[in-house]
């Protein structure tokens, strides 16, 4: 994720990219303050990438949206006063942060998405080899994004363990009870089903944090050599 965060990143292709939610109060990355602005007087939206703050302000500006308030910034040290207001985060740090900037009766919500799957076509086997097979990408991933790919299931128990009350632990679609039972099946996504081209499909993949990282390459070589005689 700290990729993200330097100063050449593309958030602007990043987001274009990603899925859209199909509510208005529903998150995707860098912008989703603006859906938030319409349910609440004021919002205040903190990530770590300067880039993806930057492109949020420009959404916001567009969208003639002026009760947001952008900052840089991390889960375990948000830049926000006390009593005002993951997968990425320092998690116990995360929750001490979040109670302290919560007012009483905030709420936290901790929402992602898992990487896309293909409805109806073998290249959902692909898909899956291609990002969670040792032989792939799967060595490649951090801990944080294999968070996501359990749905936050681990993340669960501390959050139980905390001061948070009333905890819901929910999801859709339906296939996610296969995974973790105790997970609450929602009867409609957040996120709306898209059609994509191939080359869209593509683009998405190059948006993994895990094809940001730098990696050492050694380059196997080979010659000929030979001397002809004096």
């Amino acid at each position: 994720m700290s990729a993200f965060a330097t100063k050449g990143f593309n958030a602007n292709r990043y987001l274009s990219l990603r899925p859209t939610p199909g509510r208005p109060n529903c998150l995707r990355p860098g912008i989703f303050t603006t859906d938030l602005a319409r349910e609440f007087d004021s919002v205040i939206g903190v990530d770590l990438s300067p880039s993806m703050i930057a492109s949020a302000q420009e959404s916001a500006h567009a969208r003639d949206i002026t009760n947001v308030e952008y900052k840089v910034g991390t889960g375990e040290s948000l830049p926000i006063e006390s009593n005002s207001g993951v997968h990425w985060f320092k998690f116990d740090t995360f929750l001490d942060e979040a109670l302290r900037v919560l007012k009483p009766g905030g709420t936290m919500a901790l929402v992602g998405y898992k990487y896309p799957e293909v409805v109806g076509d073998t290249t959902r086997s692909f898909v899956n080899r291609l990002a969670f097979d040792e032989q792939y990408l799967l060595k490649y991933w951090d801990d944080g994004y294999k968070l996501v790919e359990g749905g936050y299931q681990p993340l669960v128990a501390p959050v139980m363990a905390s001061a948070f009350e009333n905890v819901r632990y929910v999801g859709y679609p339906e296939v996610w009870k296969q995974r973790i039972p105790e997970i609450e099946v929602l009867p409609e996504a957040w996120i709306d089903q898209r059609q994509s081209t191939l080359e869209e499909l593509a683009g998405y993949f190059k948006t993994w944090s895990t094809l940001t990282d730098t990696v050492a390459i050694d380059y196997p070589q080979f010659a000929i050599v030979a001397r002809k005689p004096l």
